[in-house]
């Protein structure tokens, strides 16, 4: 069996807003019963010091029951290990780093062959570099049936929604079309939020105009027509930091209070777990 246990930062895996997307991160962890022994070692700077705490302590418990009793069945269990994984959207290939680092054979994709900007970030970690292969594919037409264990997908869906109407039940389709049975759909994504985000990313973002924030509940009920899913969203003050700093503070706030107290549909990210149905 492969041990690729390597020191990986944060920061390679999440590109932005680290202390709120990184959530998505430990609930997929939690959900896939990745336990401290067999979890990717992660670089002990400022964010994750801030995450041991606060995750273990105050996210975790608001995560959905079936996580919670997924995890006391087993918590030497990876089932990451050896298993096929495709990212989708990779880019820099942040995810595709993580599923390496716990030990499976990855995918890393996007609409070009992503190898020159994600080999950035991955040659720093020539181990887990092997156990990664680098492909163009187009989500609305993945060239794999019944092919892989897990697919996993970062803000992705905004983009994609931009090619016509209907691009994103595609995507879907896809996506469940290349899944073996029983896999595991792993995504995170911006949504809608409240209108102050709304104007906010329409006057700081560069696609802000352009990019299609995703509904909460037409998101939740797309998924669920593929997917058995296991959802949580996260995030409310985090995205108005001017810097990662301020960020991870502002995300630390989100942690302690607004994780807790706002409805749902008032959070910006969307993270879920999904198995095929």
């Amino acid at each position: 069996m492969k041990n690729n246990k390597e020191l990986v930062t944060i920061s390679d895996i999440i590109e932005w807003d680290k202390f709120n997307w990184s959530k998505a991160v430990y609930f997929w962890e939690r959900c896939l019963r990745i336990s401290d022994k067999s979890r990717v070692l992660y670089e002990s700077d400022y964010e994750i010091r801030q995450c041991k705490s606060v995750f273990s302590k105050i996210c975790f418990p608001v995560c959905r029951t079936s996580v919670r009793a997924e995890n006391s069945c087993d918590r030497n269990l990876n089932l990451l290990k050896d298993k096929k994984v495709l990212e989708l959207g990779g880019r820099c290939g942040g995810l595709s780093l993580w599923a390496a680092s716990l030990g499976a054979d990855v995918i890393c994709s996007d609409l070009e062959n992503p190898e020159n900007a994600a080999s950035v970030i991955h040659g720093k970690y020539p181990e887990l570099k092997k156990s990664i292969r680098y492909e163009a594919i187009d989500a609305l037409n993945i060239p794999y049936e019944d092919h892989f264990d897990v697919i996993c997908f970062k803000s992705v869906l905004g983009g994609v929604a931009r090619v016509h109407e209907n691009a994103e039940h595609e995507m879907f389709e896809q996506i469940h079309k290349a899944l073996k049975s029983d896999g595991k759909l792993l995504f995170a994504e911006n949504l809608v939020a409240a209108g102050l985000h709304t104007w906010a990313r329409k006057m700081f973002r560069k696609h802000g105009k352009s990019w299609r924030y995703q509904q909460f509940e037409e998101l939740r009920i797309l998924c669920s027509k593929y997917f058995d899913q296991n959802y949580r969203t996260v995030g409310f003050v985090g995205i108005f930091g001017l810097n990662e700093c301020m960020k991870a503070l502002f995300g630390f706030l989100d942690s302690i209070l607004f994780d807790w107290c706002l409805p749902e549909n008032r959070r910006y990210i969307f993270i879920d777990f999904c198995t095929k149905k």
